[in-house]
């Protein structure tokens, strides 16, 4: 359920200016923070900072950069394997860059179905430009970002002077970790890899931000959690930024890494200095469950495999536009848009493994809203499980609350409901598996019970 914007490996900046975070607490603006947009107490746009002093990094040189870079290597206690390459771009040709890059990995069909799946869910509105929304998003709050596809540092040329030397160290600091771990092959597109990729994003983002505060001094406080951090992040800016008003499924999305990415980092940090941020871009957590919950990535607690096959009356009248890992933090972040935090929070722990199909129907003739499929496991294997009857729980509430549907059948393991658009949504619990359908048209299939269990048996047969 990811944001295609989440896995480009970008990184900007995040100016927090005077934030208050509680009665005691309060950040400076003199201190930078790194995060993936920069925020003002103007009007929240880049292309609006004329009271702000301007700096154009024409000047830089090579020189200048491998310098930077070579302090950066020390600090980890690397060797800098070769010189930086940077390139300074205006904003369109800086946008057309990040474009590219991301169709090096994603069809414009893609993007389409990933906006069609959004939709579906809840999460973005009907009929919303979803591919429009989130490189506008960009386009306004970019000032640089590390190419991990041609190992190159791309610079605005000309942002706030505040930012400058923040920006560069950030982007520095991926071009010694692409050095070092070969950022590429890391982050290459998997079948299956999307929750563990936005997991390995955020050790990125968390280890870039720990040099920078090694650097220039100052830093979050180490008490707030990450929850907390994504909190003063999305509030930060002005209320006419477009970050304070995109869907906060893709404002979340994009900054779950500096968030909780920097506080899981910060704890590797206090608990074992720098060799401790080394150890872990080595032996990364392999999911968002384990950048949640730090205890989760000492002890491997590592996802189970999740596998179940569609049954073939789907197969033949629809497509798989989607398929992936949902993960600990997207189902926590949409349960979130119907429940409260409380819930969602409960709802979403104890998360053990999952996967997801979306489904686009192949007939015109059908309902072009898609079919959402999602088959999780969750802790209490060999036995009931408490972790999957809050999620089972927590979605009924979520339905109920969405779709205000009526309820056709109603057990105690499965609920079966049918929303006003005429569609089947089913939820079955078996022990610690859930399974989750949403959206099959009424009139094309009349016993979704059935087709629910089919999907379930086969799970069990893997």
């Amino acid at each position: 359920m990811l944001s295609f914007c989440a896995l480009l490996s970008l990184s900007f900046v995040f100016f927090a200016g005077e934030k208050k975070v509680d009665s005691s607490i309060s950040i400076s603006n003199s201190v930078i923070y790194s995060s993936i947009f920069s925020f003002f107490h103007y009007d929240g746009s880049l292309k609006n900072v004329a009271k702000i002093k301007q700096k154009k990094p024409e000047t830089l040189t090579k020189e200048k950069i491998n310098l930077m870079a070579q302090k950066i290597a020390s600090i980890h206690n690397f060797i800098l394997k070769g010189d930086v390459n940077f390139k300074i771009l205006k904003r369109k040709k800086l946008m057309d860059r990040i474009k590219s890059i991301v169709f090096l990995d994603y069809s414009k069909l893609e993007i389409l179905d990933e906006g069609r799946m959004m939709i579906r869910l809840g999460l973005y509105p009907a009929g919303a430009d979803y591919e429009k929304t989130n490189f506008s998003l960009l386009e306004e709050q970019v000032l640089g970002l590390y190419d991990i596809e041609e190992h190159e540092l791309l610079l605005l040329d000309a942002m706030p002077e505040i930012m400058a030397e923040t920006t560069l160290f950030h982007e520095i600091v991926h071009a010694v970790q692409d050095q070092n771990y070969d950022l590429k092959n890391l982050m290459k597109r998997e079948k299956g890899a999307g929750d563990r990729k936005l997991a390995l994003t955020s050790v990125m983002e968390g280890d870039a931000m720990i040099v920078e505060e090694l650097i220039g001094g100052g830093g979050f406080p180490q008490e707030l959690s990450g929850k907390e951090l994504e909190n003063i992040m999305a509030n930060a800016g002005s209320v006419w930024s477009k970050i304070r008003k995109v869907p906060p499924v893709s404002r979340k999305t994009l900054l779950f890494p500096y968030s909780y990415g920097y506080s899981f980092m910060k704890r590797a940090f206090i608990e074992g200095g720098i060799e401790n941020l080394n150890r872990i871009m080595q032996n990364p957590p392999c999911s968002t469950e384990q950048v949640i919950h730090w205890e989760s990535y000492i002890n491997r607690d590592n996802p189970e495999n999740v596998i179940f096959t569609l049954p073939e009356n789907l197969k033949k009248f629809y497509r798989i536009a989607m398929e992936d890992v949902m993960g600990e933090f997207s189902i926590k972040t949409w349960l979130g848009e119907f429940v409260d935090e409380e819930m969602s929070d409960k709802a979403s722990d104890g998360w053990e493994g999952d996967w997801f199909v979306f489904l686009w129907p192949e007939d015109e003739k059908l309902p072009q809203r898609g079919i959402f499929v999602l088959l999780t496991q969750w802790d209490g294997k060999g036995g009931d499980s408490k972790d999957s009857f809050q999620f089972f729980s927590a979605l009924q509430k979520m339905v109920e609350k969405r779709w205000k549907p009526s309820k056709f059948s109603n057990g105690k393991e499965f609920k079966i409901y049918k929303n006003y658009l005429g569609e089947w949504i089913v939820i079955l619990r078996n022990m610690e598996k859930v399974l989750y359908i949403e959206g099959l048209p009424a009139n094309f299939f009349n016993n979704p019970f059935s087709l629910a269990k089919e999907i379930l048996v086969s799970s069990l047969k893997q």
